[in-house]
């Protein structure tokens, strides 16, 4: 029996890219609430290994449009989870009339969709054409909305939390003096000025096949520099953010068993809900290792 071909209920929206499958799996977690997977699936009226291949981010193609709309159906109502939310997720773009004000599809969503075009038709092209100058255009785009997500949303957290914020400038984002290392973005903050810490640097790294591979490696790298000059001494302190629950858990139990004398952390934020999930800071030797933020699992 060959695949089941993916049914199309929405004709007014339009396939713009491929599926955000990062977006998805954060999606289907939030309106999978405190359910487990089999009861959520049961809900939704399909197999749990549906479920699970979307959180997992295991699926090749995007998901059909039967599975969005089951699971919206049985979304947890407090999760904020819509239909649109996942046909955006999923791809799809909905067609404004003619004559209605505003963009139908956004400069940046028409760049990916090439590009995916342009990946399907060619796996190697030309370094000099048109078809690696959209890859790379959209890979550069990708980090751009990452690091303007974790920016807004850490902004928003620490005044929430009820916090002075200050976005620094470029030179202040460069950290040792060996100019070996500049952050995504930095912070001014009083959130720990007890600790003699008033700026904070970040480094985003999102979701990718190996579970957070490159993210333990960046956090050893900065151990390194750390050795060289010390962020505590110049008053700084070093955050990578994440946006999956098995990157910030892994960092967790690989670094349970280490002592610092410097400040560092793993971040947690919810790219849909725009929040800070968790922060898990690396035990420092004195002890005095604590989140500025007010978490929501309760850590």
């Amino acid at each position: 029996m060959g695949r089941k071909k993916i049914t199309n209920l929405f004709p007014d929206y339009i396939r713009t890219g491929k599926a955000d499958l990062e977006g998805l799996s954060q999606l289907v977690l939030s309106a999978k609430g405190e359910r487990s997977m089999n009861d959520f699936a049961n809900e939704c009226g399909v197999n749990t290994s549906t479920i699970s291949r979307i959180i997992n981010m295991k699926n090749t193609t995007a998901c059909s449009d039967e599975v969005l709309v089951a699971i919206s159906k049985a979304a947890d109502p407090n999760s904020g989870v819509t239909l649109e939310k996942l046909l955006a997720a999923n791809g799809m773009v909905k067609l404004v009339p003619a004559g209605t004000e505003g963009a139908v599809v956004s400069p940046s969503q028409i760049v990916f969709g090439l590009a995916d075009i342009a990946e399907e038709q060619n796996m190697e092209p030309d370094p000099n054409s048109s078809d690696m100058f959209l890859r790379n255009a959209a890979k550069t785009l990708t980090g751009y909305m990452l690091e303007r997500n974790c920016r807004e949303t850490l902004q928003n957290a620490f005044l929430m939390n009820g916090y002075f914020v200050e976005l620094v400038s470029y030179e202040s984002m460069i950290w040792p003096r060996t100019k070996q290392y500049r952050a995504d973005f930095a912070i001014r903050t009083n959130a720990l000025l007890e600790e003699g810490i008033d700026t904070w640097l970040f480094e985003c790294k999102s979701y990718t096949a190996g579970i957070g591979r490159g993210t333990i490696s960046k956090m050893n790298q900065l151990f390194a520099m750390a050795y060289m000059e010390s962020p505590r001494k110049r008053g700084i302190k070093v955050s990578v953010v994440v946006n999956h629950v098995a990157m910030i858990e892994q960092a967790r139990e690989y670094y349970a068993g280490c002592r610092i004398r410097d400040y560092f952390s793993f971040i947690l934020i919810d790219p849909v809900n725009r929040c800070v999930k968790d922060e898990f800071c690396i035990p420092r030797i004195d002890g005095t290792e604590k989140s500025v933020f007010k978490v929501q699992d309760g850590r």
